[in-house]
């Protein structure tokens, strides 16, 4: 966080990155020093489609990782491992001791070096750079 205004650092959030992918595709671009065509834009932004990673799922599945996961722990690999569901998940659907547990770490670890009481606030400043 201390490096966000650095030119070798880009905290965005990623609520702000699915709404503004665009832009997002061009700000990840001149970060690595690179100038894509309209149609690289293009192509990225259809493969970052929740559509298009779930239907190629296996692209991003996780087999390395169930591999090592089944030799050492014996957790069968062929169990689905990839992180591309059909749908986004819910915040809501927590556990009211599990969002204690976040809020505390928060208030103890976040808070002192952002100075951002929860993440709305957090959120809010990093958003508004790119306004």
């Amino acid at each position: 966080y201390a490096r966000r205004g650095e030119a070798d650092t880009l905290l965005v959030t990623y609520k702000w990155a699915v709404a503004n992918k665009r832009r997002m595709i061009r700000e990840m671009a001149d970060l690595i020093g690179i100038d894509p065509s309209d149609d690289v834009v293009a192509m990225v932004i259809e493969a970052t489609e929740r559509e298009f990673m779930h239907a190629h799922k296996d692209r991003f599945d996780d087999a390395l990782v169930c591999a090592v996961m089944e030799e050492h722990l014996d957790i069968p690999a062929d169990s689905d491992s990839t992180k591309v569901q059909a749908s986004g998940s819910d915040a809501k659907a927590l556990p009211d001791s599990v969002i204690a547990a976040i809020d505390a770490m928060w208030a103890e670890r976040v808070a002192p070096v952002t100075g951002h009481a929860d993440f709305a606030s957090l959120r809010s400043e990093i958003d508004a750079r790119f306004d």
